[in-house]
């Protein structure tokens, strides 16, 4: 007879609560351990900003006592009315605020030379001011606006007009002399006009070369003080809208003394070769014998004698080679 096997038992089903208390139960282990970095970092934030804040006011102390010891007039630490207080500040709000949250290392972030930064940035931005406010004062072709090419007409027509007054006065003696009859006193007169345009030709070229060097004088005046602009250090004293009355001076003092500076740059120079003229004009004349010359002519009718004896070389055959009539 045969034996029968005896059945497993059977396994009970898992209470399902006991699965949602355990998860229940690792959910508030994981908000709490969460909850407690949180605070931990807040904690942590708090004392970091603290931390970076006394960086911070301390780089400020360093930087500010570095730019007094520099002793720049101005710029002293202890001064309220420091420029660079705000400046200092300002760059290292900017810094700090570059720096990542809990950084360790952001005491670095406020070494260095900041405060030299600064003062150059300063220096730059005052030495572009001035430079400005130079450039309002002696804009581009300042010069030549203020001084124009017409400034020194007058006087050189004054004294064009006074040596066309002597040559006119000497073709008008040569007339009334008998040297010249009415065709060579207006040959003579002809002449004068041709060498008055000449001549005033002549004079504007130096005229204008007088006052381009007035020009250049003001241009220097201008680049002098803009020199002193891009060299400028803090702590230097320099007005550069002082430029207008040194501008403003030489001016009145090259106006007061143009005439005169023109008449020097002539100097000798005379726009009428009298004699040539009237040498010229009597030649075109050809020989004349007015009346009643000999009774007053004398040796003033020399040039009336030169030509009749140059008639007479001319008819024996004789060249009068280069001699002139005077």
């Amino acid at each position: 007879m045969g034996m029968s096997g005896s059945a497993p038992p059977q396994q009970q089903a898992p209470d399902p609560m006991i699965q949602i208390r355990e998860d229940n139960a690792r959910r508030e282990r994981e908000q709490q351990a969460q909850q407690a970095a949180a605070a931990k970092r807040t904690v942590d934030v708090q004392n970091w900003n603290t931390t970076r804040g006394q960086q911070q006011a301390s780089a400020a102390t360093r930087i500010m006592g570095d730019i007094s010891r520099q002793g720049i007039q101005g710029y002293d630490a202890n001064d309220a009315s420091n420029p660079l207080f705000n400046q200092v500040n300002d760059e290292l709000s900017r810094i700090s605020g570059t720096i990542g949250e809990l950084d360790p290392n952001s005491a670095s972030y406020f070494s260095g030379d900041i405060g030299q930064m600064i003062m150059d940035r300063e220096r730059d931005t005052q030495r572009s001011a001035y430079g400005r406010q130079i450039d309002s004062i002696a804009p581009f072709n300042f010069a030549k606006s203020g001084l124009s090419d017409t400034a020194d007409d007058s006087i050189l027509s004054s004294i064009l007009g006074e040596q066309f007054t002597g040559a006119t006065e000497q073709a008008q003696r040569a007339f009334d002399r008998g040297n010249l009859n009415q065709q060579g006193f207006q040959s003579a007169q002809n002449l004068i006009g041709s060498a008055n345009t000449a001549g005033n030709a002549k004079f504007q070229q130096i005229g204008q070369g007088v006052l381009s060097g007035d020009r250049d004088r003001l241009r220097e005046e201008a680049d002098t003080y803009r020199t002193r602009a891009s060299n400028f250090e803090l702590g230097q004293q320099f007005d550069p809208s002082a430029l207008q009355g040194s501008l403003d001076s030489l001016r009145t003092e090259q106006a007061g003394t143009l005439e005169g500076r023109i008449r020097g740059a002539i100097g000798g120079e005379n726009a009428f070769d009298s004699p040539g003229i009237l040498n010229s004009a009597g030649i075109k004349q050809g020989v004349f014998n007015p009346a009643g010359a000999g009774a007053g002519a004398g040796q003033e009718g020399s040039l009336l004698s030169a030509l009749e004896e140059r008639k007479k070389d001319s008819s024996t055959g004789r060249g009068v080679g280069s001699q002139g009539v005077f």
